[in-house]
C-alpha cells in the first residue's frame, strides 16, 4: 500500500505476547474509525508488547465498505440517544441498568410457560455450584493438610503457594449515616410455587 498524504498513528501498550494480526478491541476498530472521520487514506496501529519487548506495526488502507458500516452504527447510536433506547442486554448488570429507575408495576406479570425450563435450569445451576464449591473446599482442605507448615510446594506440573497476604495499616474510618431508601434488587429471586403449595397442604 502507498502512504500518501496525512495518516493516523494509533499506539497501544500490552502485557500480552505479540499477535500476528490486529485485534479489533486493541485499537484496530479505533484506528479505522479515526481514519474515516478525519478523511485520511491510511493509518498504522503500533502495538508494543511489554513482556516480549517487541513492537508490531499493522497498516490499514481506508476501506469504503467500513465507511458504510460506521454510518449505520453512528445513525443507530444517535437514534438511541434521542429516544433513550437501550441496546439489548447481554448481562444481568445491563438488564438492571435498563430497569433500575423505572416505576415498578403493582400487578403480577404472567410470563409464558416456555420460560419454566430456563428457570428450572437456573435453580439446578445453583445446586451444582453449591456442590462444586463443597468439592473445591474438600480439595483445599486436603492440600492445606499436606502443605502444613510449608509456604510453597510442587506436585507434578503444578506449583502450590500457601503464603501470606500483606496489608498496610489504614486509619480508622467513620461511615457517614444514610437515610432510609429502597433500591431494586440486583437479581431476580425465584421460588417454586408448586413446592410452596405442597408445603402448605401438608
Amino acid at each position: 500500500m502507498n502512504l500518501n498524504g496525512k495518516g493516523i498513528i494509533e499506539c497501544k501498550l500490552t502485557k500480552d505476547y505479540p499477535k500476528d494480526y490486529p485485534e479489533d478491541w486493541r485499537g484496530w476498530i479505533q484506528l479505522k474509525t479515526q481514519v474515516e472521520i478525519t478523511g485520511c487514506s491510511w493509518g498504522v496501529l503500533v502495538v508494543f508488547s511489554h513482556i516480549a519487548n517487541e513492537i508490531r506495526y499493522f497498516f490499514y488502507e481506508r476501506d469504503p465498505s467500513f465507511s458504510e458500516e460506521l454510518r449505520v452504527l453512528a445513525e443507530d447510536w444517535q437514534k438511541r440517544v434521542k429516544t433513550e433506547t437501550y441496546f439489548d442486554p447481554e448481562t444481568s448488570d445491563d438488564a438492571y441498568a435498563m430497569f433500575e429507575d423505572i416505576p415498578v408495576a403493582e400487578d403480577v406479570l404472567e410470563i409464558d410457560d416456555s420460560l419454566s425450563g430456563m428457570i428450572a435450569r437456573h435453580e439446578n445451576i445453583d445446586a451444582e455450584i453449591k456442590e462444586l464449591k463443597e468439592e473445591q473446599d474438600c480439595i483445599q482442605t486436603a492440600l492445606m493438610e499436606k502443605i502444613a507448615n510449608h509456604e510453597k510446594a510442587v506436585c507434578g506440573s503444578y506449583s502450590l503457594d500457601w503464603g501470606y497476604i500483606n496489608y498496610k495499616a489504614t486509619p480508622e474510618k467513620v461511615v457517614p449515616a444514610k437515610e432510609a431508601r429502597s433500591v431494586r434488587r440486583k437479581m431476580v429471586r425465584i421460588k417454586d410455587r408448586g413446592a410452596a403449595d405442597l408445603k402448605g397442604a401438608l
